[in-house]
Order: structure tokens, then sequence, then C-alpha cells
């Protein structure tokens, strides 16, 4: 009695190009309240937006190492291309875009525009914590191969028997 079989059927719909107008009126209204300051960039995201990701994060973009800041080059084409000659603060205009095969319409706010720099603690702590952590489990992940090694049985297929490994992969065998 507590255990189910439960199975669905998904549909994935495609917008219409009539919702996708409405969508766009619809966002480039709401643009126009932030740019009046009626309502703020947070909370347009948090009441508006269908982005769980982005909708209780004050509709920060999340950055590859967790961070809020986004480098140039990792940000997606139909972006970078609204962003193009945007300063801080400044809010694009609705446009449309497409993730994982779903189109959708969206505006982005430019928050900040950090030169190029070289990394300081100050600017870059994510980053810089994000690299330590890495090199962290690395290092916890070597040891562990180390110890796990000598006492796992390996076996080498002959066209690999040249090759230089980090570990004692190729280890005699036990002979009795």
């Amino acid at each position: 009695g507590k255990a189910y079989d439960a199975r669905h059927i998904l549909l994935k719909s495609t917008p219409t190009d009539d919702e996708m107008k409405t969508a766009r009126a619809k966002l480039d209204s709401i643009r126009g309240l932030i740019l009046e300051k009626k309502i703020t960039f947070k909370d347009a995201a948090f009441r508006f937006s269908d982005d769980k990701r982005t909708k209780f994060n004050a509709g920060v973009i999340p950055g590859e190492d967790g961070s809020n800041k986004i480098e140039r080059e990792s940000i997606p084409g139909t972006i970078t291309y609204e962003l193009a000659g945007l300063n801080k603060g400044d809010i694009t205009n609705a446009f449309d875009d497409e993730e994982n095969q779903r189109k959708l319409v969206k505006i982005v706010k430019v928050e900040d525009v950090i030169p190029a720099h070289k990394i300081t603690l100050a600017t870059d702590y994510d980053r810089i914590k994000q690299f330590a952590l890495n090199k962290k489990r690395n290092e916890m992940l070597e040891k562990f191969v180390k110890e796990t090694i000598p006492n796992t049985f390996i076996s080498l297929d002959g066209r690999y028997q040249t090759c230089n490994f980090k570990g004692n992969w190729k280890k005699e065998s036990i002979k009795k």
C-alpha cells in the first residue's frame, strides 16, 4: 500500500508565433516598468520569470563556477548579440532564444562589466575558491587511487602496455 507504479506521457508543446509575440509584448511592458523604476529587476524576476534557475536568485544567471559572474566567451551567441553595445545597468529588449530545444523569450540586465584584469582575491573570490576546491578534489582522488591500486585487481589490454600512467597501473601480478 505504500508503493506506486506511476507512469506518464510528456508532451512538450511548441509555442505558436502569436504566443511568442504576446510573450515579447509582456516582457517589453515589464522592461518598461523596470526602467520607470516602478519595480526592480529582482522583483520582476521573482514575479514573472518561469526559469527556476534564476527566479529565486534575483534573476542572476549563475556562472560555470557557481558565482554570479559570467565570462564573455561562455555567454551563448544569441545573448552576446543582444548585449552588444550595452553598458552597466542597461536592459535588453525582449528577444527570442532557445534552451534545451525549448523556445523562450527573455530580457537580460547588465549588472556590471568587469574589464580584463589579473585575478585577485577581492574581485575573484568565487573563482579562486573553485580553483582551490578542484585542486583539493584532485589531490584526494590521487591519494585514493594510490592507496587503492595495490589492493585492486587490474588487467590491462595489451595495446595499453606501452602507455605511461600516472599511477602504478602496470603493477606486477601476484605469482604463487
